[in-house]
This record gives C-alpha cells, structure tokens and sequence, in this order.
C-alpha cells in the first residue's frame, strides 16, 4: 500500500483524539505491559530498556474471570475508563483496557500491526505474568476494537468473546460507504476469516438503528460463528449508544449467556515494575535540585578527593559485646548511687536497688484481610445489595434476540 492511501484508511479508521491523561494519571491503576519477552516468564523481573503498551489494570477482589478490553476508535484509556470500571463493578470481574499506538501516551502510529502486537503483548501479560488461565479470560471488543479482539479470539479458546458493532472487513466497510472504489483499498482486518476459527463463547450486539457499521455486518459474522452465540440487535439502538442505560442491551444478556459472576480465592498480584512510569517513553527525569551554598568537605592530606567515612575515637575503648547484660547493670546501678551520695549525702532519696533493665518484648501483629462474604442462596447467587440474581438460566442453543 502506497504511503498516501495507507495514510488516508489511517485517519479515516484510526482518528486518534486529542489524550484525555498523561503518564501521571490513575495512580495504582495505569500499568505499563512490555511488548518484548519477559526474563524467564518471571513476574518480579521484566526488561528495564523495552517498548511497553499502557494498560488501564481494574481489579476486582476474589474475581475468577478478566475482561480484556479493546476501546473503539474515538475514545483512548481515559475516555473509556468510567465503561471499564461499570464492567468491574456490575459484573465483578477484572478489568484490563489496552492502548493503541498513538492514542494517549502510547507511542507509534495506529497500524494492523502495531495494534495486533498490543493485543498480544496484553494477553501474554495476563497469562504469563498475573498467571490467569484462558479459561479465566474473556476478550471484549467495540467497534475497531472488534478486529484485534477478533484476531486474539481466533488464535487462543478463551472463556468468552463479546462483541459490540463489529464490521466483517475494512473493504466491505468502505463498500457500504464508496462502492466500486473500495477495490482500492487494501484489506486491514478480515474479521469474517477469523470468525471461523473462533471456539469460544461469542455474543454479539449490534444495533439496527446504527449508520456507521451496519447491523448486516453482525448478522453475517453471526452466520459465519460455529460455536455456542448469541446476538442482540436492539431497534433503536445507535452505534454509539450508552450500553448501560438499558439492561436488555448489555447487562442482562452478560449474566444469562457467560452465568456472571463467578469467583475465585486465589488473589490477583501485580508486579511492581508494572506500575513503574520510568517505562514510559514520556517520563522525564525531575531535574538535580542546586543548593545555594557549596558545601566544603575536608580533605585529609595524601588523599584522594572524596567524601571520608568518620573514624572512630582514638581515646574510646570499644564495647565488648561478649559482655554480661546483668553485670552492666549492677555497674550501671553502683555509679548512680554513687553519684547520689556524693550530691546529697550518705541517704539516697531513690531506691536504686530496684533499678532494672527492662527489655520490650517484640510483638508480632498478624492480620489476615477479610474477604467480602458471598451468600448462597439455592440456585441464586446474592449480590452485594442482597438482590437474588438468577444464574441458572444458560443458552445452551443459538439464539437472536430483536429487542
């Protein structure tokens, strides 16, 4: 593809809005995920000079399950950061958003090639580092976010898949809009090629009332998906539409098709080099704070300049650690009443007999973090507001729901 016209589907796919956070932003919560291999797999080590994708991590106490979430085109971490956390907390799971090149503080240019590599430089992480199994983790895409969401799903059988406005291809997405002329543009994501390679759990939502992808783009990627689906095509809904204002769009469907949530005890332990910002190609040194006054160390003559560690007294004998606890005392004691006698006369004024050395035990706190209760009701499982939410009720068979 010449320079311009993979320039012209860049800007036309990939128009990367203005940052909405910096390298400084969500503290505790902004990751740093290398893209080149781990040491040895190893969680407490990573490579200090490797290009690293910025990652929004969630997480969601005694949570089995992880979404891996890829936003749409208009939006980056920051933007999506308030639908990640709805995901955390009205399905309690753990939530991880990944970057694009180009959008936020992640750096490059949005390519195929640059976003595949960020999606799998975040499954590597989940799997290798935070040591959760592909059956703990569920991929959802939005809009562009499908494709890479798609490309993960097609390679690795994860817990489940869950797409929202997919497209079939970038070609047949300019064919809507620009017919004939769409020959002209080389293919990017072929999500109809990896929906059949897909063996995960897959739902679909897509509005009938969206006039930027069409809901014909779902319908066939729906046909084309063997596994165990389902699709919802909402009348009215737009494709751009707010996903949480009704819960026959998104939430109802999530606890009857994947049986959310779910639980495990095993709890959920990131690096901290992932925390570290200094992986950041924006992280700038602080500057050497100057003091006004130079301090002048001596220096001792036929020496090197330098800084010399202090010696120790020359006329100081040294302590004898050898010796008896109880000794020094009865001396201690001896040279107070001494001491005494010699201010006041012969009577002291303090019983120094019943002078002891007191050695405070050191006490070990042990703390245990309580775990938040979950009550179990015959087939419901209890929420935290007390609400029975059913789960028994699965789709085991293909199912279309026009809403």
């Amino acid at each position: 593809m010449s320079p311009y016209r993979r320039g012209f589907v860049t800007s036309v796919l990939f128009p990367c809005p203005t940052p909405s956070y910096n390298i400084n932003s969500f503290p505790g919560e902004l990751i740093w995920v290398p893209k080149g291999p781990l040491i040895g797999d190893d969680a407490s080590t990573a490579p200090d000079r490797c290009e690293s994708v910025p990652c929004l991590l969630l997480p969601y106490e005694s949570a089995r399950f992880l979404i891996v979430f890829f936003h749409s085109n208009a939006e980056d971490l920051g933007r999506c950061r308030w639908f990640c956390q709805f995901l955390r907390e009205q399905f309690q799971c753990h939530v991880m958003a990944v970057e694009y090149p180009g959008y936020g503080v992640c750096m490059g240019t949005a390519t195929p090639e640059g976003i595949i590599g960020n999606a799998h430089a975040a499954l590597h992480f989940v799997t290798q580092v935070l040591r959760l199994p592909l059956e703990q983790i569920k991929i959802f895409g939005r809009s562009i976010g499908n494709a890479p969401a798609l490309h993960l799903a097609a390679k690795f059988k994860v817990a489940g898949l869950v797409l929202v406005t997919p497209f079939v291809s970038v070609r047949t997405l300019f064919k809507d809009r620009v017919g004939p002329l769409s020959n002209f543009v080389d293919e990017w994501f072929q999500n109809d090629e990896h929906m059949r390679n897909v063996q995960s759990p897959t739902m679909i939502i897509h509005g009938r009332g969206d006039r930027i992808i069409p809901w014909k783009h779902s319908e066939e990627l729906y046909k084309l998906c063997t596994t165990r689906k389902l699709f919802i095509s909402p009348k009215g809904m737009e494709h751009n539409a707010n996903l949480t204002t009704n819960i026959a769009f998104l939430t109802m469907p999530m606890f009857r098709f994947f049986s959310l949530p779910d639980y495990s005890f095993d709890e959920l332990k990131v690096p901290a080099w992932a925390f570290d910002k200094r992986r950041s190609p924006y992280y700038v040194r602080p500057a050497i704070e100057v003091q006004s006054r130079a301090i002048v160390l001596p220096v001792k003559s036929g020496s090197s300049p330098g800084i010399n560690l202090p010696e120790p007294d020359e006329d100081e004998d040294p302590v004898d650690p050898t010796l008896d606890i109880r000794r020094l005392q009865r001396e201690l004691t001896e040279e107070l009443k001494g001491r005494a006698r010699s201010a006041i006369g012969d009577q002291p004024v303090v019983d120094y007999e019943s002078i002891t050395v007191l050695s405070n035990p050191v006490v070990l706190h042990s703390y245990m973090a309580t775990k938040q209760r979950y009550d179990f009701h015959g087939g419901g499982l209890a929420d935290r507001r007390g609400s029975i939410l059913d789960t028994s009720i699965l789709v085991e068979q293909s199912e279309i729901l026009y809403l």
